[in-house]
């Protein structure tokens, strides 16, 4: 199978110099298309996904009895001026 690079598309008139990097859902695009799901039905097809992701999150919650943390920290200031790496523990 070949290579195939994403095009870039420019954004409106807010960004007029940076392009718009394509994501996940160019490539879900291209595979409902392909499988023939009208296009009327690809924001659902996308907002499905996502609900199914939260779903999946809070059980995952509701068995460890905790709330899942990203591994990355904030290190910038916080509203009252001290750096968030300070606190960090």
């Amino acid at each position: 199978m070949g290579r195939y690079r994403a095009p870039h598309w420019r954004r409106g008139p807010g960004y007029p110099d940076r392009p718009l990097d394509t994501n996940v859902e160019f490539y879900t695009a291209l595979a409902l298309e392909a499988v023939g799901l009208p296009r009327e039905l690809f924001t659902l097809a996308f907002a499905m996904g996502r609900v199914l992701g939260w779903t999946a999150h809070i059980f995952e919650q509701e068995q460890s009895g905790r709330l899942i943390r990203p591994a990355s920290r904030y290190t910038g200031p916080l509203p009252d001026g001290r750096m968030a790496t300070a606190i960090a523990g």
